[in-house]
């Protein structure tokens, strides 16, 4: 279990988020330390975002636990109206999901029934990239393809965060 700080960052576009910038400075207790939400820029591309997020010093977010999940949707979820990326992938071998910035295989996960569903050989849709997605307010995982642009979140474990800044 990690026992260092995080801080994430959201990446949200303007268009899909009406009211995020009353978030934008908070500071709230998540994974065990703190995080901080900036609006940046998004959507992107999984891989474009995975870029954006090393350039600041930060990885796409990782989920491993349910209570982790509790908290990310209990910050994020209202914000989730469609897509978000997030860490994982299962490219290189298909169906082996892992955590793209560490390498570790999923070993909690919280898929929408029927997911993941993969690749599709008859139409060529490649399904390699994990996010968010909302169905009728309900926010699990899904697979997507890697080249389509949604918003994502980034964190940044810190061992110092737990100091006052």
């Amino acid at each position: 279990m990690k026992h260092l700080s995080v801080f994430v960052v959201a990446l949200y576009a303007v268009f899909a988020i009406s009211n995020v910038a009353s978030l934008s400075d908070e500071w709230t207790t998540f994974k065990e330390g703190q995080y901080i939400m900036k609006i940046l820029s998004g959507p992107a591309t999984w891989l474009d975002a995975v870029k954006q997020c090393r350039e600041q010093g930060y990885e796409l977010l990782t989920v491993e636990s349910q209570a982790e999940e509790d908290e990310v949707l209990a910050v994020f979820g209202p914000y989730i109206t469609n897509r978000l990326w997030l860490g994982g992938t299962d490219l290189g071998k298909e169906g082996s999901f892992y955590w793209y910035s560490t390498g570790a295989p999923l070993n909690f996960t919280a898929w929408h029934a029927g997911e993941p569903s993969g690749n599709n050989p008859s139409n060529g849709v490649k399904e390699d990239c994990l996010q968010y997605q909302n169905k009728n307010g309900v926010i699990l995982w899904n697979d997507s393809v890697c080249e389509n642009e949604y918003n994502f979140i980034c964190e940044l474990y810190d061992p110092c965060a737990r100091r006052p800044f």
